[in-house]
C-alpha cells in the first residue's frame, strides 16, 4: 500500500514486486501441475519431500525452502520439479544470479517451459541485466496460446524493462474530481442563533448564517504534479491544486482555494527528502479573502518492506486581504511524525501521525496565539482488484493564549473527526468514492462548539 522511496535505477524492483505477487498464483498452478513428480520424489527419498518445499514457497518462506533444497542439488540437479522449486526459492529469497543459472539449466532441455522463462526474465531484471531480460520476455510473447495472465505479466515486465533501457526523465500525473452530497452544518457553527454571554447576557443574531445550517453541496477539485529527474538521486518537483466548494442557498459560503508549489528532492533506495516553496489564494463569495506563502519539507524512510517512517516541517504566513479581516493574520509553524505499516500481503496499510502546530498571531487576534497537538490514525485496504475501503480518525487539542474578553475565558477546544468510505475503480483511470464525514468540536466558547455531518459521492479521473 505504500511505495518504498527509491532512486531512479532501483524503483523497478518495487514495481516488479507488485507484478510478481500476481504471478505467484501462476507459479502455484505450474508447480501443482507437476505434483505427481514431487510425490514420487517423496516416496523414493524420505529425506527430501518436494511437497514441503512447494508449501514453504507458497507461504512466503522462500529462504527456508532454499535451505531445505540446496544440500540435494548435486543429487537431484536435472530433475524438472526439483530444479524449478530450487530456482524459484532462490529467486524469491534474493538470489537472482543462482536462480537464473538453474532456470537456464531447465530451459536447455525444456525451451517451451513458459513459466520458467518468465521467471528467468525476472531474475535478469533483479540483476539489472535489462537487455537479457528483454530477450526472455520477447521470446515468451512469441508463444501462441499463452495464458492471458502470463501474457499480461510478460507485457508489463517488458514495458518496465524498456523504461530502464530508455529511461524517462520527466514524469507527471493529473487528477480531477467532482462530488456532491448533503452537509448538515455548512456554516460550522452552533445550532442556536442566540449567544449566551457571561453574567446571564444574551445576544440574538439576525443573520441566518450565524447558526447551524444544512445545504446541498458541490465539490470540484483538480491538480497535478510534475517531476524531472536531474540525476539518479536529485529531482525537481512542481505542482498545482484547486478546490472549489459550492452551495445551493448560502452563496456567500462558496469558496475557491488554489495552491502552487515547487521544489527539489533527494531520493535513495530507502529514503526520500523533499523541500518545497508554496503559495496559495483563497476566494470566498468571489472576493479575494486570504493568501499565504510558505516553506515545507517532508521525509520518508522505508525501514523494511512493511514499515515506513514519515516526518515533516512547514512554515506558512497567512494574510487576509480585507482590512477588517487582517486582525486574523497569523504565522503557522507545524511539525509531524508518523509511521506506516503495510500488511495483508501488501493489500492493507495502517498509519498514525502525531502533529504539533504553533500559530503566532500577527494582527491582534482576540484569542491570541494558539498551540495545537493532534493524533490521526488511518486504515485503508484493497478488498478486490477494483474496490478499496478506508477509515480515518483524528483528535486535535487547541489552546489559545489570551483571555477572550467576550466570554471571559481563555479559549480551548478538542476537535474529533472521522471519515469512512469506499473507492470503486469502475474503469481505467476512473473511480467513484462514497464517503461519510463527521466532526465534533467541544469548546468552552459557544461559537466554536458544534458538530457537522456530511455524506458525499465523488467521481475521480486520474491520468
Amino acid at each position: 500500500m505504500f511505495q518504498r522511496p527509491t532512486s531512479a535505477p532501483n524503483f523497478l524492483r518495487e514495481r516488479t514486486h507488485r507484478i510478481a505477487l500476481k504471478c505467484r498464483a501462476l507459479a502455484l498452478i505450474v508447480s501443482t501441475a507437476l505434483f505427481t513428480i514431487s510425490a514420487c520424489f517423496a516416496q523414493e527419498n524420505q529425506i527430501l519431500d518436494l511437497n514441503v518445499a512447494q508449501a514453504l514457497i507458497a507461504e512466503g518462506k522462500a529462504d527456508q525452502a532454499f535451505q531445505m533444497l540446496e544440500p540435494f542439488e548435486a543429487e537431484f540437479a536435472g530433475e524438472l520439479q526439483f530444479d524449478y522449486l530450487l530456482g524459484r526459492s532462490a529467486l524469491e529469497s534474493g538470489r537472482p544470479s543462482l536462480a537464473s543459472f538453474i532456470y537456464e539449466r531447465i530451459l536447455l532441455v525444456e525451451p517451451d517451459y513458459v513459466g520458467v522463462r518468465l521467471e528467468n526474465g525476472r531474475a535478469y531484471m533483479e540483476m539489472e541485466n535489462y537487455a537479457r531480460a528483454r530477450q526472455e520476455f520477447d521470446l515468451l510473447l512469441r508463444f501462441d496460446n499463452l495464458p492471458p495472465d502470463l501474457r499480461s505479466a510478460a507485457e508489463e515486465y517488458s514495458r518496465l524493462v524498456d523504461e530502464q533501457l530508455n529511461p524517462r526523465r520527466f514524469f507527471y500525473n493529473v487528477f480531477a474530481e467532482y462530488g456532491f452530497g448533503i452537509d448538515d452544518n455548512v456554516t460550522g457553527l452552533q445550532p442556536s442563533s442566540i449567544l449566551n454571554l457571561p453574567g446571564g447576557g444574551r445576544f440574538q443574531f439576525n443573520d441566518p448564517l450565524a447558526s447551524k445550517a444544512e445545504d446541498f453541496i458541490h465539490n470540484v477539485s483538480a491538480g497535478g504534479q510534475a517531476i524531472y529527474q536531474l540525476t539518479d538521486n536529485w529531482q525537481l518537483h512542481s505542482g498545482i491544486d484547486y478546490a472549489g466548494k459550492f452551495h445551493t442557498q448560502p452563496k456567500s459560503l462558496d469558496s475557491h482555494d488554489a495552491n502552487i508549489r515547487a521544489g527539489a528532492g533527494y531520493v535513495t533506495r530507502n529514503s526520500n527528502l523533499r523541500l518545497f516553496g508554496r503559495s496559495g489564494w483563497l476566494y470566498q463569495n468571489d472576493d479575494h479573502a486570504r493568501e499565504f506563502l510558505g516553506l515545507s519539507s517532508d521525509y520518508l524512510y522505508a525501514v523494511d518492506e512493511r514499515n515506513q517512517l514519515s516526518a515533516g516541517l512547514a512554515y506558512n504566513n497567512f494574510r487576509f486581504v480585507k482590512t477588517a479581516d487582517q486582525v486574523s493574520d497569523f504565522d503557522s509553524y507545524t511539525g509531524n511524525v508518523g509511521w506506516n505499516l503495510a500488511f495483508w500481503d501488501g493489500k492493507a496499510l495502517a498509519s498514525s501521525t502525531l502533529t504539533g502546530t504553533y500559530e503566532d498571531e500577527q494582527g491582534g487576534r482576540v484569542d491570541g496565539n494558539k498551540v495545537s497537538g493532534g493524533l490521526s490514525m488511518a486504515l485503508q485496504a484493497s478488498l478486490t482488484d477494483s474496490v478499496g475501503a478506508f477509515a480515518v480518525g483524528a483528535v486535535q487539542r487547541d489552546v489559545y493564549q489570551k483571555r477572550n474578553e467576550t466570554f471571559l475565558v481563555r479559549r480551548h477546544e478538542t476537535i474529533y473527526s472521522t471519515v469512512g468510505g469506499v473507492s470503486w475503480q469502475f474503469a481505467k483511470h476512473m473511480s467513484l468514492r462514497p464517503q461519510i464525514t463527521y466532526v465534533y468540536s467541544d469548546s468552552n466558547v459557544q461559537t466554536s462548539d458544534y458538530d457537522q455531518l456530511s455524506a458525499t459521492l465523488t467521481f475521480r479521473v486520474d491520468l
